[in-house]
C-alpha cells in the first residue's frame, strides 16, 4: 500500500532544545559571521532566525522562510555543509556528526524543479504533478501549448520557439511555449529560467509509458532531455480503467515517495526513471517495484481513405498494444498492482553484441 509522506519527522529533534539560546544578540551575530552575511541587518538576522525556527522543527511557521535562509544558490552543497557543521558548534551541539548533519541538508534543500508534459498545458496531470511537487521543492512549469504525444524526441530546428506566461487550469502560473516537450525542456535550461534545474520532472501522462513506449513517448523525451543537459529526470505516467474519470492520487502518493529517496540518495545526471502507476486508488496499489523495461506489441493498421478531390490520405490505427507481462519487467509490476520504477539512460548500446559484431573482421 501506498503511504504518503509528510515532511515532519525529519531528523531535526536534536536543535530544539538549543532555540531559546538563539534568543541573545551574540549567538545572533556568531550566526551571521558563520553564514558569511556580515552585512547583515538586525532585520535581516531576524529573518534568519524565524527561518531557522522553522529548521527547529516548528512547522506551523510558513516554509518560504526556511528557503530564505537556504536560498543562496551560489552556495554549493560542500559549502553549505561546512555551514551546517560551523552552526551545530554555534549552537553547542558538538555531539552531531558531519555525517547527520550532511542528512539532514539533504533533506531540507530546496530542490529546484523543472516541470513539463507531452500532453499540454491544459492536462489535469500537469496540474496534479505540479501540485505533487511543490510540497518538496521549488517548481517551475515549462509546458507545450498543445498535444504532443508520441512525438519522442522531435525537435523543432528550423522554426522559431516562442514562450510566454501563462496559468494552468487550476491558475497556477506556467510558461507556455510552441515547441515540442523536449523543446521546451531545452529553451528551459538553455536561458528561459534564471538557473539551471536540479531535477527535469515529466507528465503526468495521460497513459501508461511502459517498455517499447519509451521509443515514442513525448513525456519521457522530456525528461531525457535534461539527461542531454546533464540534469537528472523524471518521467511520470498513469494508467485508466475503461470509461473512468482520471485519478492521480496514487501516482501523486509514489511521485512522493520517489522525491523523498532522491533528496537522501541524489539522482545522477545521466540517470532518468521511469514511473508507471496503475489505474488504481493509493489504497489498492500495493507499492513500488523496481523493474527492467518489458515489452508490447503494437497491433497498428493502416486506415485509407480519399478526400473530396479523390486524393488518399491516411490513419493510422489499430487495437490497444499487447503487453507482454514476463516476470521482473514493468508490464509485469502494472498487471500485478505495483507501481514500475525503472532506471533508463541514453546508452542504447547492445552491450552483448559488441563481441560478436568484432568477430564478424570488419575492423581495422
Amino acid at each position: 500500500m501506498l503511504r504518503p509522506v509528510g515532511n515532519n519527522g525529519r531528523p531535526l529533534t536534536s536543535l530544539v532544545s538549543a532555540h531559546s539560546a538563539l534568543c541573545s544578540a551574540t549567538q545572533h551575530y556568531a550566526l551571521s559571521t558563520v553564514l558569511g552575511h556580515s552585512a547583515l541587518t538586525r532585520s535581516a538576522l531576524s529573518t534568519q532566525h524565524y527561518a531557522l525556527s522553522t529548521l527547529l522543527g516548528h512547522s506551523a511557521l510558513a516554509r518560504s522562510a526556511l528557503s530564505t535562509l537556504l536560498g543562496h544558490s551560489a552556495l554549493t552543497r560542500s559549502a553549505l555543509s561546512t555551514q551546517h557543521y560551523a552552526l551545530s558548534t554555534v549552537l553547542g551541539h558538538s555531539a552531531l556528526t558531519r555525517s547527520a548533519l550532511s542528512t539532514q541538508h539533504s533533506a531540507l534543500s530546496t530542490m529546484y524543479i523543472l516541470v513539463t508534459n507531452d500532453d499540454g498545458y491544459q492536462s489535469e496531470g500537469l496540474v496534479a504533478l505540479r501540485a505533487a511537487l511543490s510540497a518538496v521543492g521549488e517548481v517551475v512549469v515549462v509546458a507545450p501549448d498543445r498535444n504532443w504525444s508520441a512525438a519522442g524526441h522531435y525537435r523543432k530546428l528550423f522554426d522559431p520557439l516562442r514562450a510566454w506566461e501563462g496559468t494552468l487550469p487550476d491558475g497556477s502560473p506556467a510558461l507556455i511555449c510552441d515547441g515540442t516537450p523536449a523543446d521546451c525542456v531545452a529553451l528551459a535550461i538553455m536561458g528561459l529560467l534564471p538557473r539551471k534545474p536540479d531535477l527535469v520532472v515529466s507528465g503526468i501522462n495521460l497513459g501508461a509509458n511502459l517498455g517499447t513506449d519509451l521509443l515514442y513517448s513525448g513525456t519521457v523525451a522530456a525528461a531525457m532531455e535534461g539527461i542531454v543537459f546533464g540534469v537528472p529526470g523524471i518521467a511520470v505516467s498513469q494508467l485508466r480503467a475503461k470509461d473512468q474519470p482520471w485519478d492521480f492520487r496514487a501516482a501523486q502518493v509514489a511521485v512522493g515517495q520517489v522525491m523523498d529517496k532522491v533528496a537522501e540518495h541524489g539522482l545522477p545526471p545521466g540517470i532518468l526513471l521511469n514511473l508507471n502507476v496503475p489505474a488504481r486508488p493509493p489504497e489498492a496499489v500495493h507499492g513500488i517495484r523496481v523493474c527492467r523495461l518489458g515489452r508490447r506489441s503494437y497491433k497498428d493498421e493502416l486506415v485509407v481513405r480519399q478526400d473530396p478531390r479523390g486524393r488518399p490520405y491516411y490513419w493510422i490505427g489499430g487495437a490497444e498494444p499487447e503487453d507482454h507481462a514476463e516476470e521482473g519487467t514493468d508490464v509485469n509490476a502494472i498487471a500485478d498492482g505495483f507501481v514500475s520504477l525503472t532506471p533508463a539512460h541514453m546508452d542504447l548500446t547492445s552491450h552483448r553484441w559488441l563481441e560478436e559484431l568484432r568477430a564478424w573482421g570488419l575492423e581495422g
